[in-house]
């Protein structure tokens, strides 16, 4: 737990920064706003989202699945 450290990538170091980077988040929505835009750009940031909605998903379910297949075995 980091309550009185540093948080690790916000060191300002580029080979540490994490996907969140201020730079890619400028990009996404200056790429809309010019006159021919990009419109994938602006679709970018949803592919980590939906890796980390369907792992939580997944994560979150193991406990119940398991607890189902404890159940259903004899003995």
């Amino acid at each position: 737990m980091f309550l009185f450290g540093s948080w690790p990538g916000l060191d300002g170091d580029r080979a540490t920064r994490q996907p969140g980077d201020p730079a890619t988040v400028v990009v996404t929505f200056v790429a809309p706003a010019q006159d021919d835009p990009i419109v994938w750009v602006s679709y970018v940031p949803l592919l980590p989202l939906a890796l980390l909605l369907f792992t939580g998903l997944y994560l979150f379910a193991l406990p119940y699945l398991a607890e189902r297949r404890r159940a259903g075995r004899p003995g």
